[in-house]
């Protein structure tokens, strides 16, 4: 019988019974269904939000478990016990300052002012890199008020977060939209709307602070990588205005990418020189316990002299002593990866993404031009065309239930994104294997689709 959960309104309609996933074993969940049934699903496309499997997970959660074990202790026998977590009015935990040390490695910049807000989850890292970028400007341009976001960007649940179209309030005072390119624009279509961008910025770069970039589009672009040159090109139009610049890689970032052997990709494109802001989350912790956050370039000194603190801050800001310690861990892990060093297993992730590449290819190739493929390392997209969509009247949310009727058949679970399409991205220490059947799996789910639709 599935346990009850009615009450809970998460991402199903309100007062729904919800599946309840009771163990994993790699990618694969096993579930309770809402009929009771059960069921092992091959989960492999959770928005980016978990990192590591297996031993390799336990590893990073055991310093914390270790740690948290002994406060318990302490607690029970009503001694003085170590710190879990602390209300950030009254402090900051001391696990803070190594989970600094470690994250320092990874830094795309050698500034030695350079400063980081940690937050809970990727809208409000976004939220609070904006609220610094507004910080930084000078007393001259006071009068910037605004962020440019793309015209089709996503950076958080609809209701609150910048870039969404849905909203429980105008978002109109505070961000203003840019032209940018999307994955069906030729290369000529992409030059013309660059030349909207340079227009754009010209007629209300005097509003603006900041703009906020995603180096490789999450939800909103299933996984379109902005190609890097153009991306250079709108960075540099931006600087020569004096804007700062966000780039948010709440879930391109971490390594994930697999364009070189670092945290960020803004440093693997070579970039960082046009970059002020960065972003990171959602799997630093594991995924275990929530993280996120963003980092600032420099500008901490001017920021201590003039008593600035960040207004994005709250309760839990860097609070929770377990989150930092996973953290510490993944943060090591990775740079011992980028090391090459024999102490860590070899991911593998660029050799990972072309595998990708070339399944979820090969499933697009036999969809009739239903999907295009946009992703690299293990960081992918199947996205509808929705040209091919109006040839054959065919209603893309129509199509997306058929899908997800499709998958939920095939045991498998990408990530459904609301623009029309699935995300992958599977864990870091994936086996190849595991990648083959996931391709398996949405190549039935989605010929069948196509077998309905066209």
């Amino acid at each position: 019988m599935a346990l009850s959960n009615q009450h809970f309104a998460g991402r199903a309609p309100a007062l729904s019974q919800h599946n309840v996933t009771v163990s994993k074993h790699g990618q694969y969940h096993s579930q309770v269904l809402v009929n009771g049934d059960t069921k092992r699903v091959l989960c492999c496309g959770l928005a980016c939000s978990e990192i590591f499997s297996g031993p390799l997970l336990g590893r990073c959660l055991m310093s914390g478990h270790e740690y948290e074990q002994q406060a318990i202790e302490n607690l029970l026998e009503g001694e003085n016990a170590q710190t879990l977590s602390v209300h950030t009015s009254a402090g900051v935990p001391a696990a803070m300052s190594t989970f600094l040390e470690a994250l320092s490695k990874h830094l795309p910049w050698s500034y030695s002012d350079w400063f980081c807000s940690l937050q809970s989850e990727g809208a409000s890292a976004v939220l609070a890199a904006v609220d610094l970028s507004f910080q930084l400007r000078t007393e001259k341009e006071a009068k910037r008020w605004k962020v440019g976001v793309a015209s089709t960007s996503y950076h958080g649940p609809p209701s609150t977060a910048l870039g969404s179209k849905t909203t429980l309030f105008s978002k109109s005072e505070v961000q203003m939209m840019y032209p940018c390119p999307s994955p069906f624009d030729s290369p000529e279509e992409m030059e013309l709307k660059f030349s909207e961008y340079v227009k754009w910025l010209d007629n209300h770069c005097s509003d603006l602070a900041s703009i906020l970039i995603e180096p490789q589009w999450g939800s909103s672009q299933c996984a379109f990588v902005f190609p890097p040159a153009l991306l250079e090109k709108y960075m540099v139009e931006a600087k020569k205005r004096n804007l700062i610049v966000i780039c948010d890689e709440i879930m391109c970032g971490m390594g994930r990418h697999g364009a070189a052997k670092t945290l960020f990709l803004t440093k693997a494109l070579h970039l960082q020189r046009h970059v002020d802001i960065i972003t990171f989350g959602k799997s630093i912790a594991t995924g275990a316990f929530p993280l996120s956050g963003c980092v600032v370039k420099n500008g901490g000194g001017d920021f201590n002299a003039r008593g600035k603190t960040v207004m994005q801050s709250h309760t839990y800001s860097g609070s929770c002593v377990r989150s930092l310690m996973a953290a510490v861990e993944v943060l090591n892990i990775l740079d011992a990866y980028f090391r090459n060093d024999d102490a860590v297993p070899n991911f593998d992730i660029n050799s990972k993404g072309k595998l990708m590449h070339q399944l979820l290819e090969g499933i697009a190739e036999k969809s009739n031009g239903l999907f295009v493929v946009n992703g690299q390392g293990l960081m992918w997209g199947m996205m509808l065309n929705k040209d091919t969509c109006a040839k054959g009247n065919l209603d893309v949310s129509e199509v997306m239930e058929s899908l997800k009727e499709e998958c939920n058949k095939q045991d498998v679970l990408p990530y459904f994104v609301p623009v029309g399409g699935i995300m992958v991205t599977p864990l870091f220490d994936v086996d190849k294997g595991v990648l083959k059947d996931i391709g398996t799996k949405l190549a039935l789910a989605i010929e069948s689709v196509v077998k309905k639709s066209l």
